[in-house]
């Protein structure tokens, strides 16, 4: 998720409300008048924009930005290009189950590629995603796609169909068990960090010796 902000919808509707105001009290014949309402509801949104400011609002990552890293940046770019050409496959289906697995999916491979983008070091941790796993998974559900379009139901097609579609529950369980794979090494020295912590409290009676700090 990422966070954006945008005008609060009040102020759209008291551009409006100024129209509406304007339109009683005084007519609308001439070019002159409508500049003049079209002037006071700019004015109005302007004050309302300033009285009210910005919402802040939180909305799934389309695809990863990129950094000052040109070597991080060439996994980003690959990244955002599988996620790109996952979004694209999924909107030519009809079935919203899988369109479901496909964002699931994509949810997956954004957390995992922007923990990468946090933390270069762990570029070749996921090399294997941008050689296999992605480029595969892209060409399973491009060719549940086709299958789909060509409705038609035999048994060879059902059966295809059928075995992408249970192969895409195993996809997601891998790619949420390497997430937290790479959270691993950060859960152990955070746990460090703590126990390091709590003997400094201990040996300079900040705690007491039978207080445990949940790790």
């Amino acid at each position: 998720m990422k966070e954006k902000y945008i005008r609060p919808n009040i102020c759209i509707y008291l551009i409006g409300i100024t129209w509406v105001i304007y339109a009683l009290i005084f007519p609308l014949y001439r070019i002159t008048d409508y500049i003049i309402a079209a002037a006071a509801s700019i004015a109005v949104y302007f004050v309302s924009a300033l009285l009210f400011g910005k919402k802040k609002i939180y909305v799934a990552q389309d695809t990863l930005e990129l950094t000052d890293d040109e070597k991080l940046n060439e996994t980003i770019k690959q990244a955002n290009e599988y996620i790109t050409k996952l979004k694209t496959a999924g909107m030519k289906l009809s079935d919203d189950k899988i369109n479901a697995k496909i964002d699931n999916i994509i949810d997956s491979s954004i957390k995992i590629f922007s923990y990468v983008r946090e933390n270069p070091s762990q570029r070749n941790e996921v090399r294997r995603f941008i050689n296999y796993y992605l480029p595969t998974t892209l060409k399973l559900i491009e060719t549940y796609t086709a299958l789909e379009a060509q409705n038609i139901e035999t048994e060879n097609i059902s059966q295809t169909m059928e075995k992408i579609d249970k192969m895409l529950d195993t996809i997601i369980e891998a790619f949420k068990n390497r997430l937290d794979s790479l959270y691993e090494d950060k859960a152990i020295d955070i746990s460090t960090d703590i126990s390091v912590m709590e003997s400094v409290m201990k040996s300079e009676g900040l705690i007491k010796d039978d207080i445990k700090v949940e790790k």
